[in-house]
């Protein structure tokens, strides 16, 4: 194919540069980030780890360090923050 004068060649990206716009901001991988909850049913802080690898939004039951109460663990990823939020409710029998 020649090229006319004053037109450019239309140059190919090469793999390393291309990038899904869509996809989350690149993050150092830390298998579990540090992270913590109240316990629903007695107030107690708890101190967890959250494993990234199982993706930005999870859900699973943990049980109080204090009280032994299982709580139903939602923990959601905040870029803005670059941590796990985590909400926790009782585990209903």
């Amino acid at each position: 194919m020649t090229q006319r004068p004053g037109e450019r060649q239309a140059k190919k990206p090469s793999p390393n540069r291309v990038r899904n716009r869509y996809a989350e901001p690149a993050r150092i991988y830390n298998p579990s980030m540090e992270a913590g909850f109240q316990c629903a049913g007695c107030g107690e802080w708890n101190e967890t780890g959250v494993d990234e690898s199982a993706g930005s939004r999870q859900s699973y039951v943990e049980d109080c360090q204090v009280c032994c109460r299982p709580n139903v663990l939602r923990a959601e990823y905040d870029i803005e923050l670059g941590a796990y939020c985590i909400t926790a409710e009782l585990e209903s029998s």
